[in-house]
């Protein structure tokens, strides 16, 4: 029973592989994109994902303060199943943006491949390169992107599974991500040509198409089976075999 129980819930991973290819970009092409950019000495490609950890150290209480006022003194409440979306949403903006910021660089420099060297960038003046401050908004919205997602696909995996079964159902999670890296090595030969922005274009009409495939399927997934830790749901748990029962784990 509590195996069905499981089986159902994984439902909501199906949609983590292509979310994680996105959070991929920022340790394989922004490093590279930021390669073609004008930064100062001090700040190298790679120096810009602090943005990305300091966001989340700074705004994941912020978060959870803003949420619990909704729900506590506005009685709004945003569900795992309703920040989802959101969070597949702003990757699909940060990986918008990268594409932008891409094209953008291409709009200042030429691409030539040689044998030796595989395709080389060379800008038209030296001192007219993009600054790479322009990844800035991206690695920010990609946080909090991760806030909405990846924070709340743990913290659904944990309050939704059986008491027996915790483990499984958050290693299931996060297989997701080995998923991700499997999908990635489609990309990868783009991410050092004059083809970049179509990984970051692709990505973010894939992020938003599983958004809306996501609420239109899952919108009702709370009420169906809702969280079952005691701790977090008012000290109540579930019968499972009544859970079982009542769940259709059939078709998608």
């Amino acid at each position: 029973d509590d195996l069905r129980c499981v089986l159902y819930t994984v439902r909501v991973f199906v949609f983590f592989p292509f979310y994680w290819c996105c959070t991929n970009q920022f340790q394989m092409s922004l490093p590279a994109q930021g390669q073609l950019m004008q930064r100062p000495k001090w700040v190298s490609s790679e120096t810009l994902s602090l943005v990305d950890s300091v966001t989340l150290l700074l705004m994941i209480p912020f978060f959870d303060a803003v949420l619990y006022a909704l729900k506590k003194g506005w009685r709004v409440t945003l569900s795992p199943i309703h920040r989802l979306p959101i969070g597949f949403l702003c990757a699909a903006f940060a990986m918008a943006w990268c594409g932008m910021v891409q094209q953008w660089i291409d709009s200042r420099g030429d691409w030539k491949h040689s044998d030796k060297e595989g395709w080389v960038y060379t800008p038209h003046e030296e001192n007219n390169k993009l600054s790479i401050f322009w990844q800035v908004p991206a690695y920010f919205v990609s946080a909090i992107s991760e806030i909405f997602a990846a924070v709340t696909m743990l913290e659904y995996a944990y309050t939704h599974a059986p008491a027996t079964m915790k483990s499984v159902l958050t290693a299931c999670a996060l297989c997701t991500s080995g998923l991700a890296s499997i999908i990635g090595f489609a990309y990868t030969p783009f991410i050092t040509n004059n083809l970049m922005y179509i990984t970051f274009f692709s990505l973010a009409g894939w992020m938003v198409v599983e958004a809306v495939v996501f609420f239109v399927l899952l919108r009702d997934h709370e009420n169906q089976y809702p969280q079952r830790d005691p701790a977090l749901f008012g000290g109540q748990d579930y019968d499972s075999k009544e859970l079982a029962a009542s769940i259709d784990v059939g078709g998608p």
